[in-house]
């Protein structure tokens, strides 16, 4: 899902981001130590806390800026896009669409510490940190000291449809036979800086109890540097889209997420025509595509294809 990968994505701060030209403070080593201390509040400033008002320094650095400063009266309950909320609970975060809503079951933990961009809050394990999107909502648990091979599981409420994993390791919906536009990323692990250090293979799997479905991780952490980060996503996006402004001999479609092997695409192309006869701008189908419909319009060299 800029380099904090694990966000999907939220970019790094530019090394220039932040500095001005301030009068008055003497030498160039003055105002160094002056943009200093500035820096050390502000992470003072915004540093997660525990029970008691403590500072939690053991928390990854790229969740505290992810979730931006506390605001006790900061609202659980956010409109990331039209038609799209995200909330958090006590005990399960949401995201609801036009398509249906899904929501995964949280860790049993302290209440939550409110956030701009999200909340935090203390568990058996670490800590629990969930972020608001642009579009969706997405967990954070901090795994503070080594479990072994440990079964993560979630409580998955699909809203009436039906998950399954794709070749890519996501997590799609079905409603009916259609993919719908909501799913939960491929498994992330990643360690205190943000960076991805998922094992080679580490994939999603469900499991259903009677009408119940659960997502279910097992993960052997013997090898993963302490602490680290296990990081579902819940997403929502209508459609892949590509565009191109420049002029190219092929292009490449993006494959929505959630999709396997003998899912039925469909692809809508509009295109300016290169030259004065219609017709020309699409000479070959790829493999496995079938030409459904074209239509050209020669007066405005702007053709289009399904």
């Amino acid at each position: 899902m800029a380099s904090f990968r694990t966000l999907r994505p939220f970019g790094k701060r530019p090394a220039s981001a932040g500095r001005s030209t301030v009068l008055g403070l003497g030498s160039p080593a003055a105002f160094a130590v002056v943009i200093s201390l500035v820096a050390a509040a502000l992470l003072a400033a915004i540093q997660l806390a525990k029970p008691g008002g403590q500072a939690d320094r053991s928390a990854p650095s790229f969740l505290i800026q992810a979730l931006g400063l506390p605001q006790p009266d900061a609202s659980l309950h956010r409109k990331p896009a039209r038609g799209v909320t995200a909330t958090v609970r006590s005990s399960a975060f949401r995201l609801s669409t036009p398509d249906g809503s899904v929501s995964l079951g949280t860790a049993v933990g302290s209440p939550w510490t409110r956030h701009a961009n999200g909340a935090s809050r203390t568990t058996s394990f670490g800590r629990e940190t969930v972020v608001f999107k642009n579009r969706g909502v997405e967990q954070f648990l901090t795994v503070e000291r080594r479990l072994g091979l440990h079964a993560w599981s979630w409580q998955l409420a699909d809203g009436g449809l039906r998950p399954r994993v794709g070749e890519d390791g996501s997590v799609g919906f079905l409603r009916g036979h259609r993919l719908t536009g909501i799913s939960i990323a491929s498994v992330s692990i990643l360690d205190m800086k943000g960076e991805d250090v998922t094992p080679a293979g580490l994939r999603w799997s469900l499991r259903r109890s009677g009408a119940r479905w659960q997502l279910q991780l097992r993960l052997e952490d013997g090898n993963l540097p302490t602490p680290y980060v296990v990081d579902p996503a819940i997403t929502f996006r209508n459609s892949s889209t590509f565009g191109s402004s420049g002029i190219q001999n092929t292009i490449q479609l993006p494959m929505p997420t959630g999709v396997v092997q003998n899912d039925v695409m469909l692809a809508q192309l509009t295109f300016r025509e290169g030259g004065s006869s219609p017709g020309t701008s699409i000479t070959a189908v790829p493999t496995g595509w079938n030409l459904v419909n074209r239509t050209d319009e020669a007066g405005w060299n702007i053709g289009q294809a399904i």
